[in-house]
């Protein structure tokens, strides 16, 4: 829900986020939220991109940030799904297919 770049809630993965706890350190930071988008930056260790994303090796990670992490940014509009494994944005929503068993 979007009510200003102030105030605003949303849920990625059935967890909810809030504009009062959003921070550039956290390992998900909404950079810009609007009613209709979305940019994110993801933080994640090099460890773990490798086992999300699929990639046996951090030099094809998109960017290596200060701190040795590696850093994603993208932009969802409404039912967009980011794959890490692709580094792109898809339509719709993309299940894991563990859980299709």
């Amino acid at each position: 829900m979007f009510f200003s770049e102030k105030s605003w809630s949303l849920w990625i993965n059935d967890k909810k986020f809030l504009a009062q706890s959003n921070n550039p350190e956290n390992e998900l930071y909404f950079k810009n939220i609007s009613q209709n988008q979305l940019t994110v930056v993801w933080k994640l260790s090099i460890s773990k991109w490798k086992i999300l994303s699929g990639k046996k090796s951090e030099e094809l990670a998109p960017k290596i940030n200060k701190d040795n992490q590696v850093e994603v940014e993208f932009t969802l509009k409404p039912n967009q799904t980011f794959m890490l494994s692709s580094n792109k944005v898809v339509d719709g929503r993309v299940l894991d297919s563990n859980k299709r068993r």
